[in-house]
């Protein structure tokens, strides 16, 4: 993922929590694997777009493979940086998603890309 953004964390857009409790409120209880071992709802108002990116892809391809029938779709991401290797924004997110579920990420993906985008613009 490449931010074309000059910020690249939540702390600079306090909407985050309130647009995220609006449109997918689950998300705020999803697992969370962080330096500081904080819940997501915690981590969410002071994390990297990335890692805030890939928390959306897969709250919403959970919820698109409950409604397909799948029973306890659980996916796991995970999100680098190296800003001193790379340009400044950009993210290495992975999905542990298969090619079976090719049509439901990318409405997973669509679905994410329109809500981070809301996120970013909030601060406008």
């Amino acid at each position: 993922m490449e931010l074309f953004a000059s910020v690249v964390n939540t702390k600079h857009l306090p909407a985050t929590y309130s647009l995220l409790k609006q449109h997918i409120p689950t998300i705020l209880y999803s697992k969370c694997f962080n330096e500081e071992n904080y819940p997501f709802f915690k981590e969410v108002r002071k994390t990297e777009i990335g890692h805030l990116f890939e928390h959306i892809l897969l709250e919403y391809l959970y919820h698109l493979k409950l409604a397909s029938g799948i029973e306890d779709p659980i996916h796991n991401g995970l999100t680098k940086w190296d800003w001193e290797e790379d340009a400044m924004g950009i993210f290495h997110i992975s999905i542990d998603s298969g090619y079976k579920d090719h049509h439901l990420f990318k409405t997973a993906l669509e679905n994410s890309i329109w809500l981070t985008f809301n996120i970013l613009n909030s601060r406008a």
